[in-house]
């Protein structure tokens, strides 16, 4: 009966092994196509944080030009006005 009884405990490992080996193929294919997905997306932020950074750099250049122009001196208020009048009698 003993040799029956390892026959069996050796076709219960092995069985066990198997269904193991199984398990492990099927979450290595998983995570293989899981990690397509997150390297394509990344792929897609990497092009989309290029766009914005030549935005952001676009209006960078247009905030310089901004204050620049606050930078000049400005005409005093009373001449403006000194000067709609004097347009105004014209």
């Amino acid at each position: 009966m003993t040799e029956a009884w390892a026959l069996v405990v050796a076709a219960a490992v092995t069985g066990v092994f198997g269904l193991f080996r199984v398990c492990i193929r099927n979450f290595r294919h998983e995570n293989q196509r899981d990690h397509a997905v997150v390297a394509d997306k990344l792929t897609g932020m990497s092009r989309d944080l290029e766009g914005i950074k030549s935005s952001v750099d676009s209006n960078g250049a247009k905030l310089d030009d901004h204050l620049e122009w606050h930078k000049t001196p400005k005409r005093d208020a009373r001449k403006k006005a000194a000067a709609k009048k004097a347009a105004a009698k014209k």
